[in-house]
């Protein structure tokens, strides 16, 4: 591990972080607490009170989780990150080192938070034990082991998402805009393309996600849910393993000097990225015509049949003419600002 870790990096990169490292201790001091007061209150409110695992409040606190590792990225690969990684690379310091530091920092802070906003979770449950085990069903120290287990595979995963993401695309705003864009990804598509699925199908997909729905919330529920989260926590965690050594280190690896002032790393990964925003773009622009005809020229008539047609046909119209205009558009400002 020493022979990774580059001592130079891990504290030049602390301290520039300093005020993001106070902030998010504050708030997950404020929110742990807060969690705390919100259950205390659902008690004393309600005596049927019942915290299951997937409940709202463990949702909240991964969201939160969620952010102040946004923020910690955000300060360890810096808003300028082609410029900072340009000025490592002329160091005495080689990208294995780089990338391992700056892993090793983003994952030891958050596993910080992690700790900190556990520990305050077992003060109060070592001081409410009896109130606790009176009220809430399950909340005890298998409950907690299990709420650890979850928060930490959750960072790891979250951080190899960010490095992974970091490694292919050049620009810091740019690798700020994909990492969000890309989870709201799937959800924008099958909003913007729905209508072109066939009614039938749909009840179908839905039967199938109820389906799934229900078995997880059934295992949530159940007795086995410790063994189930820590075989799946054990698995993610391999997978991300793996993902650090066979593919992030080697990207790092690989990136040339003359390509850190493009935005993405390579023209593959330009085209792939702009072919899957074109496709979202030109389903919106699709969906925009749609409400145009629908609105202005009201040509949805009483005719059933053609109700249900006519918007998707005009969808599947609009987005296959405004695609390729899109797309060009899409390389002229990848080229326009990937110079910069």
């Amino acid at each position: 591990m020493k022979k990774f870790l580059n001592k130079a990096v891990l504290f030049e990169t602390l301290i520039s972080m300093k005020y993001i490292i106070i902030l998010e201790f504050l708030v997950v001091v404020v929110g742990a607490l807060t969690k705390i007061s919100e259950v205390h209150n659902s008690i004393l409110n309600n005596f049927d009170y019942f915290r299951s695992y997937l409940s709202i409040d463990i949702i909240v606190i991964m969201m939160i989780l969620a952010a102040m590792n946004f923020l910690i990225s955000i300060g360890v690969m810096g808003i300028n990150k082609h410029k900072n990684f340009l000025f490592l690379s002329s160091q005495p310091i080689t990208r294995e080192e780089m990338v391992f530091t700056k892993g090793f920092i983003a994952l030891s802070l958050s596993f910080i938070n992690v700790a900190l906003y556990m520990y305050i979770n077992y003060i109060d449950f070592i001081a409410n034990k009896q109130l606790y085990k009176y009220f809430l069903i399950n909340y005890n120290n298998e409950f907690l082991i299990k709420e650890l287990i979850l928060l930490i595979t959750f960072s790891i995963g979250f951080f190899t998402y960010i490095f992974l993401i970091n490694g292919i695309v050049n620009n810091g705003i740019a690798a700020i805009i994909t990492t969000i864009a890309i989870p709201c990804y799937p959800f924008a598509f099958v909003l913007l393309a729905h209508s072109l699925v066939p009614y039938r199908f749909r009840g179908f997909l839905s039967e199938i996600l109820d389906y799934i729905l229900s078995n997880i919330f059934s295992y949530a529920n159940g007795e086995k849910i410790f063994k189930v989260t820590v075989i799946a926590s054990l698995i993610i965690i391999s997978i991300c393993a793996a993902v650090w050594k066979l593919i992030i280190i080697n990207i790092y690896k690989k990136i040339r000097i003359e390509n850190m002032n493009k935005l993405f790393i390579s023209n593959t990964v330009s085209k792939i990225i702009n072919i899957l925003m074109c496709i979202v773009l030109s389903l919106l622009m699709g969906n925009i015509m749609v409400a145009v005809v629908f609105i202005f020229l009201n040509i949805f008539i009483a005719n059933p049949y053609q109700s249900i047609q006519m918007p998707r046909i005009i969808l599947l119209i609009s987005s296959i003419i405004a695609a390729p205009m899109i797309y060009k558009m899409q390389n002229k400002l990848t080229k326009l600002y990937g110079s910069n």
